[in-house]
């Protein structure tokens, strides 16, 4: 029977890392889902002119700024409730 070595310990211990961080990160967006949530979407928009060489070349008109919101999802609440409390949110 094989003995774990160095590298299997190295090995094992990134993986568990790794499962911690993306565990942490599932738990970070199922909150936003859950909560709701805003971002900011910028839109340029640009305007292309012709310079003296007749070539065209796009100018920046303007940059519009567009606060959006995100409402709570209705799918990650039910989610949420029925792992957490089964008994009491149970589907069916």
């Amino acid at each position: 029977m094989r003995r774990k070595g160095k590298y299997d310990t190295t090995i094992a211990k990134a993986d568990a890392e790794q499962k911690r961080l993306l565990k942490k990160e599932a738990e970070a967006s199922l909150l936003k889902l859950i909560q709701g949530y805003s971002y900011k979407e910028t839109k340029t928009v640009a305007v292309l002119c012709k310079n003296e060489e007749n070539s065209s070349k796009g100018v920046i008109k303007e940059v519009i700024e567009t606060k959006k919101h995100v409402p709570p999802s209705p799918q990650a609440i039910i989610f949420t409730l029925t792992n957490i409390e089964p008994r009491k949110w149970n589907n069916t």
